[in-house]
């Protein structure tokens, strides 16, 4: 599932290190068990130290708005899985394994581990943000409980190996990972179709502020702003624009709880006034060269 080489050195550039979190949790928390908690806002400040309310929280978690579901969606949450475990094991992975369904469908199942990086809440919302806006980069992913635990399954996907990735799709990566705070977006994070499209992968540490390639917003400034400036990222605008926010918020705080609902909230809204600036600064411009 991996890029290569060609595509390491595209990356290359953009990783900062800087705002990494020095710490991380090693193993599970063994003190105190918090199952019990069914609201991300309701764990104890003592419990979190450096995990995040949705990494201890166990509540179900429900589709955003009133979206049309995939029928990949119902296969991977309710439809028998054909293997027997012990699953096999992803190669170059730990505890991610494949399942197999009717019809030669494969999924990818992360079960959830109370550490640094397992967070199968931010690997679900993910895909219901990818689908809210119509970005279309993230595979088909679930939350669903396999005997004692729980976790998600995406929908697995076999990677490409074209010559290079387009910039527009580059950007429009980065675009969604600003979004959803992904500083987790390595070369190995994310796989390509035949056509060069990109399919986002491995989003478990985002909305959260953990991981190790955090990038600020004047560092993607250049590339929101490309991204924005396309006919599809003005689609995707669009989409953003229709949302009743406070709503929305409502819908995201059960996944992540209060705190990083907040910081999505404000992550959007500062799309959006980079958006409204783009347009006026467009006008402006078209009215200048009517004047002349």
């Amino acid at each position: 599932r991996g890029l290569g080489d060609v595509y390491k050195r595209q990356l290359s550039t953009t990783v900062r290190s800087e705002d990494c979190p020095s710490k991380m949790v090693d193993g599970f928390l063994e003190e105190k068990k918090v199952n019990s908690y069914s609201d991300p806002d309701d764990i104890p400040e003592e419990l979190l130290k450096d995990l995040s309310p949705s990494q201890l929280s166990y509540s179900e978690l429900k589709v955003l708005g009133q979206r049309e579901l995939d029928p990949l969606e119902d296969l991977l949450k309710h439809g028998k899985i054909l293997n027997k475990p012990p699953y096999e094991e992803l190669e170059g992975t730990n505890s991610v394994y494949v399942l197999e369904f009717e019809g030669g469908v494969k999924g990818i199942w992360k079960p959830h581990k109370e550490d640094y990086y397992s967070n199968y809440r931010t690997e679900v919302l993910s895909y219901e943000v990818d689908r809210a806006l119509k970005l279309g980069l993230v595979p088909v992913t679930i939350e669903r409980r396999i005997g004692d635990e729980v976790g998600s399954i995406q929908l697995f996907k076999n990677s490409a190996n074209p010559e290079s990735i387009p910039e527009s799709e580059l950007n429009k990566q980065y675009f969604f990972d600003f979004l959803i705070d992904n500083r987790d977006r390595g070369y190995t994070n994310f796989l390509l179709s035949e056509d060069g499209k990109i399919i986002s992968i491995d989003n478990g540490m985002s909305f959260t502020g953990k991981g190790y390639q955090g990038r600020g917003f004047m560092f993607v400034r250049k590339m929101l702003k490309s991204f924005i400036h396309t006919d599809e990222g003005q689609a995707v605008i669009t989409e953003l624009r229709k949302l009743d926010l406070d709503a929305f918020a409502n819908e995201i705080r059960p996944y992540i709880g209060s705190k990083d609902t907040k910081k999505f909230m404000r992550r959007i809204k500062l799309v959006l006034k980079l958006s409204k600036r783009i347009y006026l600064k467009g006008k402006k411009k078209k009215f200048k060269k009517i004047e002349s």
